[in-house]
């Protein structure tokens, strides 16, 4: 349903005005609250590195082995369990160009290896809604820990501009020498003013 009859702009000069200003009015209106909007999107999460953590256990597949008399046994497999995190993509602290980064480390509870690769991707959602990876991974293998600076992956990606994307992040852990499905841990997604 049209407001304005557009029939009558032509007859009144006033009516125009009316229009004009009416027109003037939303336009301002919008632009105030998509500011308004703005603000709160970049403010939607706290710039702290808030953590998520996963516990995952694994069965490691029985092995077999030879008895003495050269018949092949199996042995029953073991549960490998560890906790892998993830934090929420958050602007670097780091010198450097103004970027969003995202740290993922694991911490061994059961399993006999204690080294995994770690990797962390940061992902954007794009204008269809999907999330796709952006910047560099990290991915390092490291012995288990508490997840400090030193015991940890940094993935990191380079801002073009500031303005609101929509970011999250994930973590995943390959224990070296045991088998297991990609099991990733994802962040929650925020707000960040990167582009």
């Amino acid at each position: 349903m049209c407001f304005f009859d557009w029939g009558n702009m032509s007859k009144s000069g006033s009516t125009r005005t009316r229009v004009g200003l009416v027109l003037a009015s939303v336009v301002l209106l919008g632009f105030g609250s998509s500011g308004a909007a703005f603000a709160a999107e970049k403010n939607s999460v706290p710039d702290d590195e808030i953590v998520k953590t996963q516990v995952t256990t694994v069965n490691v597949m029985p092995m077999n082995s030879t008895s003495t008399d050269g018949s092949s046994v199996a042995r029953a497999g073991a549960l490998c369990q560890f906790q892998h995190r993830v934090d929420y993509v958050h602007k670097s602290s780091s010198p450097g160009p103004y970027a969003m980064q995202s740290h993922g480390s694991w911490k061994n509870t059961t399993c006999k290896s204690n080294t995994a690769v770690v990797t962390t991707r940061i992902m954007k959602r794009n204008i269809f809604g999907i999330y796709v990876g952006v910047g560099r991974d990290g991915v390092e293998t490291l012995p288990s820990g508490n997840g400090g600076a030193g015991n940890r992956v940094t993935a990191r990606y380079e801002c073009k501009n500031q303005s609101v994307h929509n970011f999250k992040s994930f973590t995943d852990v390959d224990v070296v020498a045991v088998a297991d499905l990609p099991t990733r841990i994802y962040s929650d997604p925020v707000d960040r003013a990167c582009d």
